[in-house]
C-alpha cells in the first residue's frame, strides 16, 4: 500500500511573489459585464446599450447615436460621445493610421480612466474596421494569414478593456452567412446572418446576445435580446429571451449576479 508525503513548500515572502509578477486572489470583485450583441438595423441595440450605468463613454460612427444619447442625457444619465469615421480606402495611409490611433487611444481612456462605469462601442464592426483600413488600407482581398498582427492588436485592446472596472458593450451589425455548396466550388447564402466584426470577441465577452423583435407571452412582438452564451449562470441563462421591460441592461446584470443589488446596476 502506498503512502501519500505532504510536499514541503517553501515560503515566499509577498516581495518576492511580487517580483515573479504574482497577485494574491482577493474573495471579492467589483461585477460588471463584457457583452458581445448583434442585430439587423432599428432592433434597438443602442438603446438597449445606454440602459447600462453611467456615467457612459461611447464611441460611434452613426448619427443616430447622438439621438439616442439625447433621450437619456434627459432622462439624467450622463452620456459622453467620441464620434470617430472608418476610412475611405482612397484616403492616405497616414490618415487611416491617425483615425485608428485616436479610436483605440479612446477606448483604453474610457476604460482605465476610473470615471466611466461603461464603455459603448457603436459599433464594434467598426472599430475592427477602422484597423484593417489602418493596416491593409482596404477590407477586402486580404489573406487570412495576413491577419496575424492586426488579430493580436484587437486582442490587445479588448483585454485591457476586459480587465477594466468598467461595463463594456460592443455592439456589432450582421451580414449574411455564407458556406461553400457540395461540390465545394461556390459559396452560397445559408439564408442566415452572423455578426460582422472581430470574431474572437465572442471568446472574451461574459455574454453574447442578439437583439430581436421577439413574441412575448400574448403572441405580440417586442423588443428584445436573447442570450446566445454567458458566462454566469449559464444553464438558466443561454437560450432566455428578455422583452418588454426586462430588455434592459440591469436585468441581464441581475441575471448574471443575483446577490447584488438593483441599485448598483442603475
Amino acid at each position: 500500500m502506498s503512502s501519500i508525503i505532504t510536499p514541503q513548500l517553501k515560503k515566499m515572502t509577498p516581495q518576492v511573489l511580487a517580483g515573479l509578477g504574482m497577485v494574491k486572489s482577493v474573495d471579492a470583485i467589483s461585477p460588471k459585464l463584457m457583452v458581445c450583441s448583434s442585430g439587423h438595423e432599428k432592433r434597438g441595440k443602442t438603446h438597449w446599450a445606454f440602459t447600462a450605468p453611467g456615467p457612459i463613454g461611447c464611441i460611434y460612427t452613426d448619427t443616430g447615436t447622438k439621438e439616442i444619447a439625447a433621450k437619456f442625457t434627459r432622462e439624467g444619465k450622463d452620456v459622453y460621445l467620441f464620434h470617430y469615421t472608418v476610412p475611405d480606402k482612397d484616403e492616405t495611409t497616414t490618415a487611416k493610421e491617425s483615425e485608428w490611433k485616436k479610436v483605440k487611444k479612446t477606448i483604453r481612456e474610457i476604460a482605465t480612466s476610473g470615471y466611466f462605469r461603461t464603455l459603448v462601442g457603436d459599433t464594434g464592426t467598426e472599430v475592427w474596421e477602422t484597423l484593417r483600413m489602418a493596416r491593409f488600407g482596404k477590407l477586402t482581398q486580404v489573406m487570412p494569414h495576413n491577419y496575424t498582427e492586426a488579430n493580436s492588436e484587437m486582442n490587445e485592446l479588448l483585454k485591457v478593456v476586459a480587465e477594466s472596472d468598467i461595463n463594456s458593450i460592443w455592439i456589432h451589425k450582421v451580414k449574411k452567412e455564407y458556406k461553400g455548396n457540395k461540390a465545394g466550388d461556390k459559396e452560397v447564402w445559408t439564408g442566415k446572418y452572423e455578426r460582422s466584426g472581430f470574431s474572437s470577441i465572442g471568446y472574451l465577452a461574459d455574454v453574447v446576445l442578439e437583439h430581436d423583435r421577439i413574441r412575448n407571452g400574448n403572441d405580440q412582438l417586442e423588443f428584445g435580446i436573447r442570450i446566445i452564451d454567458s458566462r454566469y449562470e449559464a444553464p438558466s441563462l443561454v437560450g432566455a429571451d428578455l422583452t418588454g421591460g426586462l430588455c434592459n441592461f440591469e436585468t441581464l446584470a441581475l441575471s448574471c449576479f443575483p446577490e447584488t443589488d438593483p441599485d448598483y446596476w442603475e
